[in-house]
């Protein structure tokens, strides 16, 4: 997948009212200089500054507020500049509260370019990225591997070439990034990159004795539905051996010795170890997801939407809450989901309300602020005495001014996503007029940029950007962690990066990317991309990488799981809902036909009268179950209410609403 840098929208600058008028010797205009800065990651510049009047004579230089584009580099107080991720961006400063003849706010900004460092050190591991097996391996075994170059940092060079080779070939066969260990003895394999090398010492010991078996634990399945394989010599389980399938090209032995198949037909799929063979038969029937998405209902937001929250209130009517980027929050009775009505708006002191949340008992909600100038952000909280009308108790911005992205409610804890300090700082609300900070945490990693949250059972799931998804230990007590004082418990990357938000279910954690183009801006159409990566967290400690759900044309957003279904928000593409159910999850689910349905939010008059400058198109937010609805948010368009009906089919027309663009549901769902 290609990889697009992206500026953030939180490395704004602090620019407060403008001023009346400008003042004899006042700064009017700034200088920066170098115009541009091209460093290699982990050097550090520092750019200079020169104020001027509206003569253009200098006068001196006030102090500044200093802003970069963050996932490539971040500067401090004194202009000092490190670069962090290969990229390009732009830096800059401002003037507090000053502006130019023309009453703009006084501003300079320089181009950054970022270039990736020399490998450092090579790391050889197994495609899902676990380490290679302790210990001897037996003759026949067979490992395919994923070697890739770190620079000095940690950050992975997924462009550096690693070349393998092997000490003694007659013992240990390198054939690109495949081994293959013919005979005992001791061998080293080492994995290169220009001068940088890694060596790893490999024991053969002699093959396991008697005829080799293979056993699948079912035989005839649908696509998608994962078979345990096992093989075995003798009385012994052989571990490590070359898979071989066919007709291949559409299905898949995983690491762990599942089959998978995303088309229906007959598949061989043996085994070799050595000069032995064994194989099994598995018939692969067609899936068929039956459903179909229906209308209920559909509310044009006067703004941009941002994030949403539904709930039963304390007089016992349903509620939808939404954010938005105009400083408001909105709410809206949703006791009847066929007739939404709108109640009231929080307006805040600030610029965008992205998140809402509200606590176990309906009694308080929190929204987050981000993005103002005036740097008032921090979050909200909200009394919920009487849902329709919320009521705000206090605006907490102490060590929150850098902007509050996302938060999670835990009893009386509040989990903040922190632009600024990109840790998560937990406050404390049980008084809500009085909050208190009482705990932080955030890794030591030099790129590292925090944007989600989301806890169950004790353990909150980090979704850490470049540096993946995060599992903390905040009370569950397997890593010694408690409820302010969390520990780490183990963490995972991947290539692509970006990791964005992430939703744990049974056995998984889904874990989203969030990729813009780099001339990103939320008031135009982009194109984002990113998928859904479907991480095994069986063993909390060693989380895997098991599968994708992965949309053509189509970046992720936020979800939710209900009932084995997954509801994706996937921006342009629309509303997505997807079966989880049937076992194991491996593989591609997409091309497995794992999908029910999908809807593309555009069909309301309603929703084209409020976003003409995004020409109505569709820009799925995220989706909420609730009480057998799934409430829909949409940037550009609003709140809509949907229903999945299953098992029926080829529905056309709901409320008023077609249900899809296309007519057949089959071509509905895209090409496979």
């Amino acid at each position: 997948m290609t990889r697009f840098a992206m500026i953030s929208l939180t490395a704004t600058f602090c620019v407060v009212a403008p001023l009346a008028a400008q003042e004899p010797g006042a700064v009017s205009r700034l200088e920066l200089s170098p115009d541009t800065l091209r460093l290699v990651v982990g050097e550090t510049a520092r750019i200079e500054a020169r104020a001027m009047d509206a003569s253009g004579r200098p006068v001196a230089t006030p102090a500044l507020t200093w802003f970069a584009g963050w996932e490539n580099a971040r500067v401090d107080d004194t202009g000092t500049l490190e670069a962090i991720n290969p990229g390009t961006t732009v830096a800059g400063a401002a003037v507090p509260g000053a502006v130019d003849s023309a009453g703009r706010p006084v501003v300079a900004r320089i181009a950054v370019v970022v270039t990736a460092a020399d490998p450092a050190s090579v790391r050889v591991a197994l495609p899902d990225r676990s380490p290679l097996p302790d210990g001897p391996l037996p003759a026949g075994s067979f490992l395919r591997l994923a070697p890739v170059a770190l620079d000095s940092l940690g950050n992975e060079l997924w462009d550096e070439p690693v070349r393998l080779s092997s000490s003694d070939p007659a013992l240990v066969r390198v054939v690109g990034h495949a081994v293959t260990l013919l005979a005992p003895g001791t061998a080293t394999l080492e994995a290169r990159v220009g001068e940088t090398a890694t060596r790893v010492p490999l024991t053969v010991v002699p093959a396991p004795a008697g005829p080799l078996r293979l056993a699948a634990d079912k035989a005839r399945v649908a696509t998608g539905e994962a078979v345990a394989l096992t093989l075995t010599a003798g009385d012994r389980k052989v571990a490590w051996p070359q898979w071989w399938i066919s007709p291949g090209g559409s299905a898949s032995v995983e690491a762990d010795d599942y089959f998978v198949a995303e088309e229906p037909g007959e598949y061989e799929v043996a085994a070799t170890f050595g000069d032995r063979r064994a194989a099994v038969t598995i018939h692969v029937e067609p899936r068929d997801e039956p459903g179909g998405w229906l209308v209920i209902g559909q509310i044009a937001s006067p703004a941009r939407t941002s994030d949403l929250w539904v709930f039963t209130g304390k007089d016992g009517r349903d509620y939808a809450y939404f954010g938005t980027f105009a400083a408001q929050m909105r709410a809206y009775d949703v006791t009847d989901p066929t007739h939404p009505v709108f109640t009231d708006s929080v307006l805040v002191d600030g610029r965008r309300v992205n998140d809402v949340k509200v606590n176990a008992d309906a009694s308080l909600a929190v929204i987050t602020l981000e993005n103002d100038p005036a740097r008032h952000n921090g979050i909200v909280i909200l009394d919920l005495d009487d849902p329709a009308h919320p009521r705000i108790v206090t605006h907490y911005f102490e060590g929150l001014t850098g902007g509050i992205h996302n938060t999670y409610i835990v009893g009386d804890l509040v989990y903040a996503v922190n632009d600024g300090t990109r840790d998560l700082h937990i406050v404390d609300i049980s008084d809500p007029r009085a909050p208190r900070e009482v705990g932080r945490w955030g890794l030591d990693t030099e790129r590292k940029a925090l944007h989600d949250v989301w806890i169950t059972d004790g353990l909150a799931y980090l979704s850490y950007w470049d540096d993946g998804l995060v599992i903390l230990d905040v009370g569950k007590g397997i890593a010694g962690g408690t409820p302010t004082s969390p520990r780490l418990v183990s963490r995972i990357d991947y290539p692509n990066g970006n990791t964005h938000a992430a939703w744990p279910w049974k056995n998984y954690v889904l874990v989203g990317d969030e990729i813009f183009p780099q001339r990103y801006s939320p008031d135009a159409i982009s194109d984002p991309r990113g998928y859904l990566h479907v991480i095994d967290v069986a063993d909390p400690f060693h989380p895997r990488e098991v599968g994708k759900y992965e949309v053509p044309e189509g970046g992720t957003h936020n979800m939710w799981v209900h009932d084995d279904v997954l509801f994706q928000g996937y921006y342009q593409r629309g509303l997505r809902a997807v079966d989880l159910s049937g076992g194991p999850l491996r593989g591609d689910l997409y091309r497995q036909g794992r999908e029910i349905d999908y809807f593309l939010t555009e069909t309301s008059e309603a929703a084209k009268a409020a976003a003409p400058d995004q020409v109505n198109r569709t820009n799925v937010w995220g989706a909420i179950w609730f009480k057998g609805y799934v409430y829909v948010i949409d940037t550009n368009s609003g709140l809509w209410i949907m229903k999945l009906d299953r098992p029926a089919k080829d529905k056309e027309v709901a409320l008023g609403y077609h249900l899809r663009a296309t007519t057949p549901r089959r071509s509905s769902k895209g090409a496979r």
